[in-house]
């Protein structure tokens, strides 16, 4: 299965509840971070398949050293960990 690119929001959870449905807007899905490949972009691993995840809020530097110590802090705080994915509007990017 091909990602998918969503705009969401990513907050971390102690005991994540894994749902195999893609939420409507405003609902939560659970899953792991697997991959941060920008600061404003990460792969999350659900039960329906990888998305690609845009980050809602991150602002990524033009600055190639800055961005690469962005996407490091970014790493630091969600790599490897349980996290709750909520769609902010709701809108597909489409398939990659």
């Amino acid at each position: 299965m091909k990602p998918m690119m969503f705009a969401a929001v990513l907050v971390g959870v102690l005991h994540p509840t894994p749902s195999p449905e893609v939420p409507p807007v405003g609902d939560s899905i659970y899953g792991r971070v697997t991959a941060v490949q920008r600061a404003d972009q990460v792969v999350f691993a659900h039960a329906a398949g990888p998305y690609n995840l845009r980050i809602a809020g991150v602002v990524v530097p033009e600055d190639t050293q800055s961005a690469w110590v962005a996407a490091e802090f970014v790493r630091g705080l969600v790599l490897n960990r349980d996290v709750s994915m909520r769609m902010e509007g709701g809108r597909l990017v489409g398939p990659l």
